[in-house]
């Protein structure tokens, strides 16, 4: 990931995403701690990159902001105007969403056959 020199800056990377997000979705730091089972001071320390962000917490993390794991695990370095991972439309990030609150591998894997279908019933339609 170009941007990004070490660790540390990652985990600042990440800490400034996170901030960003929680701002856009109008949480402070106590509510955002409160929905997540955290201190406020333990927010504080993602936010500002003194903690790393555990990977096992980035799904609930991204839960409570209503985004997708993808848009916090991978955030836009926009000093540099890097990117680790795509910037995803509102509908695709909502699918993720959707897609990651499913209970298990096998609704999973019917969900994935039934769209698959539909795009060969498409792709035969157009």
């Amino acid at each position: 990931m170009r941007g990004v020199g070490n660790h540390q800056d990652f985990q600042k990377l990440i800490g400034g995403k996170l901030r960003t997000l929680r701002q856009e979705a109008g949480l402070s730091q106590r509510s955002l701690a409160q929905k997540l089972d955290l201190s406020h001071q333990q927010i504080q320390k993602y936010e500002r990159g003194d903690n790393a962000l555990p990977l096992q917490r980035v799904k609930s993390f991204a839960h409570a902001l209503g985004v997708s794991p993808a848009d916090l695990a991978f955030p836009r370095d926009e000093q540099q105007g890097t990117e680790a991972g795509a910037k995803l439309s509102p509908d695709r990030t909502e699918l993720l969403r959707l897609y990651d609150g499913l209970p298990d591998r096998e609704t999973k894997n019917h969900l994935m056959g039934m769209v698959r279908s539909l795009e060969a019933l498409l792709k035969r339609l157009i």
